[in-house]
């Protein structure tokens, strides 16, 4: 079986994750590769270039070679690198940005404009560079071995491809059979393939040959509009080559789509299955992680729970309204925090407030929910809709409810809500995965 996705983007691992746990054998392929794919997970890009034998050890932000004179200046988001008082480019960093590899560097022209950005992977390797013409549009894309030698070319105007591959030049029209020649060259032409998007990867689907097993399958994880996209209806009606059938894995697309009319014949709903941590936090405490002073409430809602122990995390230094908050006696300032406590606090806590402004850190809605921790929010601070149950978000103008709420919960009233939590995240099991597989 071929597990076929475009990016690998929250969902993409959550159902790559998901297959493994539920135990299938099977080839991840990605039409998109940033560098930072997990070993097991393949690209063209990867299968081409790459020594995967070497140590997977990122590039650290300030090793980077330089001209003479040139430096690197970096925070904890990003860096830069001048020549003096000129800007001659800008570092983005690899997620968790807090570590500060390198995944891009930005090269500028004097006037501050992109001239180039080379690509670095997680063995710390420029594996490819992207050039742009004075408008600031990409043309091509280069990728390299580990001896620098041109093995990929992109060219983004025509859409062609080059593979230069043991001694010979092959031209490819577009990404599609790229892709689809590198699935011929692993030997899994008659393999079916599992796929989570209706654009690279359905057409790839639908180009290969017909099976004689089992059909592909859909896997749709985004929301469902006013209309149903023209690719799925070619599946519901029937048109599709190879996809006979679609797994629905969001509770309100699937529900949306009965709705509209599609037959339950043709569509089942299945979640994900989350690797949900072992330990047993308590819900006499509440974390928020935040890099900003901006918490909607927060002394309203310390000072109406004096029960509860309120820890609060930023990975940068914090600024003197959030430090005053040290002066409650149930409130545990964590500035600059860090990973170690960032894990203990997760593992901890019972309660996770979404109640800062700003950026979300961390992941932290993501980890909070695989933690066990029960999420409240406000409606005007909320980061994602996915971990939290519907009863939980607030507006701020019910700061008082959400007060009244969190002095009720006891043992009983905390299993209670985390269990509609994980319902509402459409939370699945390996058997459900089995069975559903199995029967199509």
């Amino acid at each position: 079986m071929i597990y076929l996705f475009e990016d690998f983007d929250t969902s993409s691992h959550d159902l790559y994750q998901s297959l493994k746990a539920a135990g299938y054998d099977f080839t991840a392929i990605a039409f998109h590769d940033d560098g930072f794919l997990p070993e097991d997970v393949l690209s063209p890009y990867n299968l081409y270039t790459r020594d995967t034998t070497k140590q997977r050890l990122p590039l650290y932000f300030n090793r980077v070679a330089l001209p003479p004179f040139y430096e690197v200046r970096g925070t904890a988001s990003s860096g830069e690198i001048y020549d003096g008082a000129i800007l001659r480019g800008r570092i983005f960093y690899a997620s968790p940005k807090r570590k500060r590899y390198i995944k891009i560097i930005d090269h500028l022209s004097p006037n501050g404009q992109v001239i180039a950005s080379d690509h670095y992977d997680v063995y710390g390797h420029r594996f490819a560079q992207t050039s742009f013409d004075a408008h600031n549009h990409r043309t091509v894309k280069t990728y390299y071995d580990v001896h620098g030698a041109e093995v990929i070319v992109e060219n983004f105007m025509t859409g062609d491809i080059i593979l230069n591959k043991q001694g010979k030049m092959y031209i490819y029209k577009n990404k599609i059979d790229f892709v689809k020649a590198m699935i011929h060259d692993l030997g899994l032409d008659h393999e079916r393939i599992v796929y989570n998007s209706l654009s690279l990867p359905f057409f790839l689907s639908e180009s290969m040959l017909t099976l004689d097993t089992k059909p592909d399958l859909l896997f749709w994880q985004e929301e469902i509009k006013e209309t149903i996209p023209g690719n799925m209806q070619a599946i519901i009606q029937g048109r599709s080559n190879r996809t006979s059938h679609i797994i629905v894995q969001r509770r309100d697309a699937y529900q949306k789509l009965l709705a509209m009319g599609v037959s339950s014949e043709l569509i089942d709903p299945l979640g994900f299955i989350y690797h949900f941590s072992e330990t047993s936090p308590d819900y006499n405490k509440a974390l928020i992680m935040t890099n900003s002073d901006q918490l909607e409430s927060i002394e309203t809602i310390i000072k109406g729970c004096p029960h509860i122990q309120f820890y609060i995390g930023a990975i940068t230094e914090m600024s003197s309204k959030l430090l005053s908050l040290g002066a409650y006696d149930h409130v545990h300032l964590y500035p600059n925090i860090k990973e170690h406590n960032v894990k203990k606090l997760f593992e901890t806590c019972g309660l996770y407030l979404d109640i800062n402004y700003a950026n979300e850190i961390l992941n932290s809605l993501r980890e909070a929910f695989v933690h066990h921790q029960v999420i409240y929010g406000f409606e005007e601070t909320l980061h994602d809709h996915t971990y939290i149950e519907k009863s939980h978000i607030y507006t701020k103008d019910q700061v008082d409810e959400l007060v009244h709420l969190l002095n009720q919960i006891d043992e009983t009233t905390y299993q209670h809500e985390l269990e509609k939590q994980e319902s509402n995240a459409f939370a699945s099991i390996k058997e459900d995965y089995q069975h559903m597989l199995g029967e199509l």
